[in-house]
């Protein structure tokens, strides 16, 4: 079910035409070279940060968390760059905020927070943190 969910994630962000890479996370950040992770700039990264379980009779809820990790080029290099890095921060959030997946019995995706995750002079990361809960039978 989890990798269903997440290529939903992923097919849903692919319809914002500006990044170059939309996938799940693989650990890129953590063991590529720059030369590796810029080439994926502009991209956005979904990795699934977990949930939690209740059970009502046959029917267990799951309440989980997403994250959309959204990497461009470094902020500080130039002012394109910070409008670039915010003008796909504000298209995740319209493509994912309040979307029902049709395959699954799921209240709408929410954004609950949005923050800087990596900085440094070439490369820029912000997390775009999505909730919901699927009913699956048991």
């Amino acid at each position: 079910m989890l990798n269903e969910f997440e290529q939903a994630i992923v097919d849903k962000i692919k319809t914002i035409a500006d990044f170059r890479t939309v996938k799940g996370y693989e650990g890129e950040f953590a063991r590529q070279t720059y030369k590796e992770i810029l080439g994926l700039m502009p991209c956005a990264l979904v990795v699934y940060e977990g949930g939690d379980f209740d059970r009502q009779n046959l029917i267990l809820r799951r309440r989980m968390r997403w994250t959309v990790i959204v990497g461009c080029e470094s902020m500080r290099k130039k002012d394109k760059a910070r409008q670039k890095v915010y003008e796909l921060l504000e298209k995740t959030k319209e493509a994912l905020n309040d979307v029902i997946f049709a395959d699954f019995e799921m209240k709408p995706l929410q954004i609950k927070r949005e923050r800087l995750i990596y900085h440094d002079d070439r490369i820029v990361a912000f997390g775009q943190v999505y909730e919901t809960e699927v009913r699956e039978e048991v």
